[in-house]
């Protein structure tokens, strides 16, 4: 039986890989405050000049089960069996939604709900590893064993371009946010057990991006799997960060970019730029 991978828009997979690779994608809503005027839907240049605008952030809302559902039925009626590889618990209900769906549906047995433990492009890695391994053959019931195992193994690192974002979403105090911004100091953002944490603290953003070079170097990065660098709304200085990578050795020259969605990027704003890999066992 062939399998239909399913993931969420929370993953900031390009409508590129989706076609690729068969992967349906159910979404998260985006809702902006009262007042402000929504940005056209996949502009994401436009959607962080609406936030930068905007005094307060867009909320993002679940799907329903009904939703889930809907895109389950679909594949089981085809004849797939489903792995659906979602947006991290720690970080939204959505994968409850889908756990809720595949409760109440017939042949749920063919239904595999894999929790990423991550977002965005660290999500979108362990994505593109459950695509290599489907298509190399490998049963349903592998493939999740595997992820399970390696998504514990995906580093997610990347730097805050403004304070204020961590500051409206409850990430820092209000006081924390006014001295860092005094001092500039640079937050190193992680997905550490399914949730984002504060993983270090720098002065300036050129010390933020080579600390994140040599939190890699320590850890080691294996190259056989997937790997990317992203951004939000700041394309230029990403290319610029996969230099000063591959300068100090690390394999980042020819990899895929993420320019990071409105999911993700309603929390931490315009501004960042980081990279995901796969830890050396």
């Amino acid at each position: 039986m062939s399998i239909k991978i399913i993931t969420d828009n929370g993953s900031d997979v390009t409508p590129e890989f989706s076609k690729q690779h068969n992967i349906d994608v159910v979404n998260l809503a985006v809702h902006w405050p009262e007042g402000v005027e929504p940005p056209p839907v996949g502009d994401k240049d436009a959607f962080y000049a609406t936030m930068e605008r905007s005094k307060t952030p867009p909320k993002t809302a679940q799907p329903s089960p009904a939703e889930f559902q809907d895109v389950f039925q679909k594949a089981l009626d085809a004849g797939h069996q489903v792995l659906y590889v979602s947006l991290s618990l720690g970080i939204s209900g959505t994968v409850q939604s889908a756990y809720i769906a595949r409760d109440g549906m017939a042949g749920k047995e063919d239904i595999f709900i894999l929790d990423s433990q991550n977002a965005t492009f660290g999500q979108y890695l362990v994505l593109k590893e459950a695509v290599r391994l489907r298509d190399i053959g490998l049963p349903i019931k592998d493939i999740v064993a595997l992820l399970e195992q390696r998504r514990l193994l995906v580093r997610f690192h990347t730097i805050i371009g403004d304070l204020k974002y961590l500051r409206m979403g409850g990430r820092v105090s209000a006081s924390a946010a006014t001295i860092g911004t005094i001092l500039h100091v640079v937050p190193i953002v992680g997905v550490v057990d399914g949730k984002v944490t504060v993983l270090a603290k720098e002065r300036g953003r050129q010390n933020g991006l080579k600390r994140m070079i040599r939190m890699a170097l320590e850890e080691g990065v294996d190259e056989t799997l997937p790997l990317m660098l992203g951004h939000t709304a700041r394309e230029d200085e990403m290319l610029s960060y996969q230099k000063m990578c591959v300068e100090a050795g690390l394999p980042f020259g020819d990899v895929e970019f993420c320019h990071l969605g409105p999911i993700i990027g309603a929390h931490g704003g315009p501004g960042c730029v980081g990279m995901v890999y796969f830890k050396k066992e």
